[in-house]
């Protein structure tokens, strides 16, 4: 049996030995290891007939397994790149995070004075009336070996799939808690296919490419033509949508506003995330919208804090959460985070709940993309 002490970048190591009699410890060694730059790690320590290779290889056993053990516990896919693409960005441009990190700031806190504060935005939809409404021109480039075979009709029932979702008027929205309802946000942005390219000329919002590449990654080739992808259409006037073959198991990203990077602004999503696509439990077209909330300055609602509970998702409706959730769960359902009361909000876009689960947005998280 092993129990293991770290302190100081040294490892201390309890070995027991067993007995012939079950459940009795007769013996244990106390080992000492420490890392050396040439000769690996150097095990000193007490006890009787002790065997330092035999330590090492009981020792080496123990880290796989406790190391395969915390693996497991994580069941958590990561389905969402956006995070990642931004943390990528800031490492190749340690300017970008303070820039971006001093505009998020100053936002918050225009946003928590109501600078932006617009009408009612409660699930009855009171004030509805007094508020702007949004139409945002989107073109979907399809990039793929085969891009014929995504059909306009998969294109047309996700952009009506998001402009439910934005709206607040999906048919699933009954699946929201009666405790949560009254958190239901619902928006005015709405999506239509453009009709003009940047250029001029009539268009019907698809276009479609034919690549080499197999697959892509979140490293943004997918938007560009040298790298076997498809050249943006001006940010300032269209929603850009990337639809091709993510790998890893990704099933999309986005660019969050003003990320340094206005050549590549978007939404890049796997196209088997399309209503009726082949991506078990993930195929009725929530990938998209919670991408496009990340695109509007959303967060996970889980603060991206690995487990902390010290994360944010600068939304202060939506509860504290330890970790993405990984399936769709029912009832009330608690964590570390949130021990009690309501429990978590996996009903959320924002959230990596499967498609069936996720149904809603919020008052705030409205607010916020508006």
């Amino acid at each position: 049996m092993f129990c293991l002490y770290l302190r100081q970048k040294r490892i201390w190591a309890l070995i027991f030995k067993y007995s012939n009699e079950p459940r009795c410890f007769t013996r244990y060694y106390i080992i000492k290891l420490f890392s050396t730059k040439a000769k690996g790690y150097i095990v000193t320590g007490k006890g009787q007939n002790m065997k330092p290779r035999v330590l090492l290889l009981y020792f080496f056993i123990c880290v796989a397994i406790t190391a395969t053990a915390q693996q497991s516990n994580r069941t958590v896919q990561q389905r969402c790149g956006t995070m990642q693409l931004l943390e990528s960005r800031f490492e190749r441009n340690p300017a970008l995070r303070v820039n971006f990190e001093n505009q998020r700031t100053r936002f918050n806190n225009a946003v928590r004075e109501g600078a932006y504060k617009l009408s009612s935005r409660s699930g009855n939809g009171e004030g509805s009336a007094n508020r702007t409404a949004y139409t945002i021109p989107v073109v979907f480039h399809i990039v793929s070996k085969t891009p014929n075979g995504i059909t306009d009709a998969a294109i047309l029932a996700q952009l009506d799939t998001l402009n439910k979702n934005f709206s607040g008027t999906n048919a699933d929205s009954v699946k929201i808690p009666s405790y949560f309802k009254p958190l239901f946000g619902k928006t005015t942005i709405q999506f239509c296919l453009a009709q003009r390219t940047p250029g001029g000329a009539n268009t019907t919002g698809i276009e479609r490419i034919t690549t080499t590449q197999s697959s892509f990654t979140s490293n943004d080739a997918i938007k560009h033509a040298a790298s076997g992808g498809a050249n943006i259409w001006s940010s300032d006037k269209y929603l850009n949508i990337w639809v091709g073959t993510l790998s890893n198991n990704l099933l999309g990203y986005s660019t969050f506003p003003d990320d340094g990077q206005p050549l590549e602004q978007g939404v890049v999503m796997d196209y088997r995330t399309l209503p009726g696509g082949t991506f078990a439990g993930y195929n009725s077209g929530k990938t998209l919208t919670h991408e496009v909330g990340h695109y509007f300055n959303l967060y996970h609602i889980w603060g991206d804090d690995d487990g902390a509970c010290s994360g944010t998702d600068y939304v202060g409706d939506t509860p504290n959460q330890y970790d993405a959730s990984s399936s769709c769960y029912s009832g009330i359902k608690t964590d570390s985070c949130t021990k009690g009361g309501n429990g978590i909000m996996y009903q959320n876009y924002l959230d990596y709940s499967t498609d069936a689960c996720m149904v809603m947005f919020t008052v705030q998280q409205v607010s916020r993309m508006e």
